[in-house]
């Protein structure tokens, strides 16, 4: 993907589905309300998406995997990569693992009753 080439919505879409995130045109949409990601807007109203945006996109989706809500992401957008912010996004990484290792368990205790 080079830096400088822009990808309509749909391409965006494909580029990202492809790499196996869900992401679907009311999303991005979504996300552009909220103020995540700010594409070029051509005077037909097509919404063209940069390299840039699109791994903001990817950022966005793996924050929300981990919890974060669009006003946590919005923030740390805004503030740059913290040590505050790692820290939490560090933690909720280890406890999503947790949960994610205790799912077998959880299905045998299931089965026995």
């Amino acid at each position: 993907m080079t830096e400088n080439r822009r990808f309509t919505a749909g391409e965006t879409i494909e580029i990202l589905t492809g790499q196996g995130f869900k992401i679907t045109a009311q999303k991005l949409r979504n996300y552009e309300a909220q103020g995540l990601i700010r594409p070029v807007i051509k005077e037909t109203k097509h919404r063209l998406y940069s390299a840039y945006v699109i791994r903001s996109i990817k950022q966005i989706l793996v924050l929300l995997v981990l919890d974060f809500s669009i006003k946590e992401i919005n923030a740390a957008f805004d503030m740059g990569s913290s040590q505050l912010f790692e820290d939490e996004m560090n933690r909720r990484i280890k406890l999503k693992k947790k949960l994610l290792m205790s799912i077998p368990q959880l299905m045998f205790l299931n089965r026995k009753k």
